[in-house]
């Protein structure tokens, strides 16, 4: 073990623990490698001990490292176990950042600006963007256009980009009307500089298909490696381009990922993963130190393929899998919390562990059905002034978007804009309304220029001052006390695609989602109770290539399954409603308990 190793388990592992051989052969390796990590093998902490060792090596040489993630949390996650290790700063040569992020500082910038001049690119998310586009669609739209109709809309479009001919968008549609509404409305917000971060995607393949081959010149003589993380999760567009930039002959790649946690794109049908693991270079992780041998077996077998060598290193003992039949979202919460109040007595690691206990399900509208009005969509999760002011600016922009053209984004990061607007999040805590519209006018008078488009300021700030009382409202209850029902017990909800990444101390997953396919009278529903049983009950059955429409849903509900089930350190439950569970009460009762499930 070199001394390098010995200060960076130091650092960032556990007192008295060590890497694993497999995370060691991990991080010392120099080749091109796949990585094929569990949940909870330490794959974000091997990865930045492999960082440490490579900016170690290489710091000698005029060359860096490209380390590409998918979101900024995992870039701030790398960035902080980076510091434990003395690495203060990332300067060039060297890259850590979204895949967003890179192609759209280094290409799509270029692209935009070689398509449009000097005119300001404003990247908006996807809601907003949304609220520009109807804006320019409201008035374009052909006179039979109903939002019932089948036609394409912002929801789901698929956008053809020509970017040497801005008319015409591309889509390819037999009714004409509806398609040179929808072209004339994407190509007027794109040329006043307002695009999606998809738009960007196709803006950085078209700059780089013109200069592909001294771009990649480029990145060759500027990185020796790139690391792809949380790779499972990366498209095939993104693929697509990291490949046409990335030499693997002239540069070592070395990817780092979950193939089983894939669930960014299941609700579009796109459940295949991009990612192509080439297994004459793959490196697993198998070992798991989040939970001990109960909860592998439960995870093990919503494995959409068999994972005979995941195991557990923990030093601490799970508990065993329980199922809770309920009859609605208060008796769920209510045995849940008895659950876990009975069993803390029983375990003292359990009773110590100060994580989130969380209740999951597969959409929002499944809580939604489950818990009524006590469920709310949480966005944010920490109550604080960068959160609270990241809310007002949203709330401010979508409602700004409704009714002027001009670019506000910027201006909203003066200092003496967030001052005021500080100022009124302040009188929304204090729900002083007077003070909230005097605020909103004089920010509105310094943010507007054209001052004519003010004249109904008054009903404007109305309007906006109703839509953040209303949000800041719904954001209290979401963030002051996770618990959704506020009845002293500190359970939270969420989406399954909302906890990805996290680690409780229990977790529940509700069987309550229904899987349909096919439209109308034609569509079939499969419950994810009927998807999953067989799994639940140890009765794994491999999936086929050429799958039936059951067996295409079976693969999104594993999915989303081995996700769930893999957050909890000690507990993990499933959830049956009580009129699913009477339908087939003997044979899910016998079979569960043979299983090794406990009935609470």
């Amino acid at each position: 073990m070199t001394e390098s190793l010995e200060l960076i388990e130091k650092r960032l592992l556990p007192e008295g623990c060590h890497f694993s051989d497999e995370q060691q052969a991990v991080i010392f390796e120099d080749d091109s490698m796949d990585v094929v990590a569990g949940p909870g093998s330490g794959k974000t902490t091997v990865l930045t001990a492999r960082i440490k060792i490579l900016l170690e090596q290489i710091k000698e040489s005029r060359k860096g490292i490209c380390v590409l993630t998918h979101t900024n949390v995992a870039v701030d996650e790398i960035k902080e176990s980076l510091k434990k290790l003395g690495v203060e700063e990332i300067k060039n040569p060297h890259f850590i950042g979204t895949i967003q992020d890179f192609f759209n500082t280094f290409f799509a910038k270029k692209a935009f600006h070689l398509i449009l001049g000097d005119k300001k690119m404003r990247v908006l998310d996807d809601d907003v963007f949304r609220e520009k586009f109807d804006k320019q669609f409201e008035f374009r739209k052909p006179y039979y256009y109903r939002e019932d109709l089948s036609f394409p809309n912002p929801g789901n479009w698929e956008i053809k980009w020509d970017f040497d001919n801005l008319d015409q968008v591309a889509m390819m549609m037999e009714q004409k009307s509806y398609n040179k509404a929808f072209n004339e409305s994407i190509s007027y917000l794109f040329k006043q500089g307002i695009i999606t971060n998809k738009c960007c995607l196709e803006l950085a393949k078209w700059y780089i298909e013109q200069y592909q081959e001294i771009l990649k010149a480029i990145i060759s003589k500027r990185f020796s490696y790139l690391l792809l993380d949380e790779v499972q999760d990366t498209s095939k567009l993104q693929f697509s381009l990291i490949s046409s930039l990335f030499d693997n002959q002239n540069l070592i790649i070395q990817r780092f990922g979950d193939p089983f946690q894939a669930i960014y794109n299941i609700w579009d049908d796109d459940i295949d993963l991009a990612w192509e693991i080439d297994h004459s270079i793959e490196k697993r992780i198998s070992k798991t130190s989040r939970f001990s041998d109960s909860i592998v077996d439960v995870v093990k077998n919503v494995c959409i393929e068999k994972y005979d060598d995941f195991i557990s290193s923990s030093n601490h003992t799970s508990l065993s899998p329980y199922f809770i039949v309920y009859e609605d979202g208060d008796n769920l919460i209510s045995k849940f919390s008895s659950l876990i109040k009975v069993l803390e007595m029983q375990n003292d690691s359990f009773k110590k562990s100060l994580k989130d206990k969380v209740i999951v399900s597969v959409q929002h509208r499944d809580l939604e059905n489950t818990f009524g009005e006590r469920y709310q969509r949480v966005t944010v999760k920490n109550t604080n002034v960068k959160n609270e002011f990241a809310l007002f600016s949203s709330t401010l922009l979508k409602s700004l978007s409704k009714n002027f053209d001009d670019d506000f984004e910027d201006s909203l990061n003066k200092d003496e804009f967030r001052i005021m607007a500080l100022n009124i999040i302040k009188e929304l805590r204090n729900d002083n309304d007077e003070k909230i519209i005097d605020e909103l006018s004089e920010l509105l008078n310094g943010l507007i220029i054209d001052k004519e488009s003010l004249q109904t300021n008054d009903g404007l700030c109305f309007e906006i001052k109703e839509l953040l009382k209303s949000n800041f409202s719904n954001y209290a209850q979401t963030t002051s006390d996770l618990s959704v029902y506020n009845i002293g017990e500190d359970i939270s909800l969420g989406t399954i695609h909302s906890v990805k990444g996290e680690t409780h101390k229990a977790t529940l997953l509700m069987l309550d989602s229904e899987f349909s396919t096919g439209y109308g009278n034609s569509s079939t529903s499969y419950s994810m109770l009927q998807l999953l049983e067989k799994y639940l009950t140890k009765n794994y059955v491999e999936l086929s290539k050429d799958k039936s429409e059951m067996e295409k849903e079976t693969e999104k509900a594993l999915k989303l399954a081995y996700v769930a089930l893999s957050r909890p350190t000690h507990l993990v439950c499933i959830g049956i409603p009580e009129y699913k569970f009477r339908e087939n009460s003997k044979l899910l009762n016998n079979t569960l308990k043979e299983a090794g499930w406990m009935e609470y």
